[in-house]
Parts: structure tokens; sequence; C-alpha cells
């Protein structure tokens, strides 16, 4: 209804928020980084390279190229959106009496999985997840 005031927003949805919005600047960052690492790698190719040295520098360029492809199809913001509804259907869960041992843990469960995935997405947006050459 228009008429209604709108309810404020609880804390982990303020949380949820701005962690979607550090980790999608952290993924823009550590994409342009991992872009520039890629045309340095690839641009430093050449037939006067050494096999040896071709093959190692191609190695790398072709894991900085995995990483960027990984950062750029991350969906952090949802990551972080997904772990504020596993909060609230775990609370739900905690507060309704007649939720069953089994619901139970099995919204501690999902709230485990969406915490791991937030970490998962935060791990791979830290340069130390991606190639360990620089350019």
């Amino acid at each position: 209804d228009k008429d209604r005031p709108e309810l404020p927003r609880s804390p982990i949805h303020v949380v949820s928020d701005t962690l979607g919005d550090g980790l999608e600047a952290l993924r823009a960052a550590r994409e342009a980084s991992l872009y520039a690492e890629v045309e340095v790698l690839s641009g430093r190719l050449g037939p006067l390279m050494a096999e040896a040295a071709y093959k190692q520098r191609l190695s790398d360029a072709q894991v900085a190229v995995a990483a960027l492809n990984a950062v750029r199809s991350a969906n952090v913001r949802a990551a972080a959106s997904d772990l504020a509804k596993a909060h609230d259907a775990l609370v739900a869960a905690v507060d309704d009496p007649d939720t069953s041992y089994s619901g139970l843990v099995g919204a501690v469960g999902t709230f485990a999985d969406k915490v791991t995935t937030v970490h998962t997405a935060l791990s791979a947006m830290t340069p130390a997840s991606a190639s360990k050459k620089g350019p």
C-alpha cells in the first residue's frame, strides 16, 4: 500500500547491501588488474623467445585469463543478497515453535552455505587467488 510507511530494513540487509557494494567494487578493481596483467603477459610473447620461456609465459597468461573470466562472471551482489535471505530464513526457523529439528538444521546448513559462497567470492577478488605472476 502506498500510504503505509516503509519499514526499516533489518541490520542484516543493511550489512549485505554494503557487503555487496564492497564486493562489487573489489570485483571491478580485480577485473581491471587482471586485464592489465593479461595484456602484459600476452604482449611479451613472441617468436624470438626461448621455448621454455615462451611456454612459461603462455601458461602464466592462461592462468591470468582463467582468473579474469572467473572474476568477470562472479555475481557478488547476489551472493551477499542470498546471505541475507538465508539469514532471514534461519531467524524464521528459530522463531517458529513449529519448526522441526530437521527444518532448523536445514536452515543452518543453508545459511552456512551462503556464508561459504560469500567467503569464496571475497577470496576470488584478492590478488593472491589468481596468478602468482605479476606484470
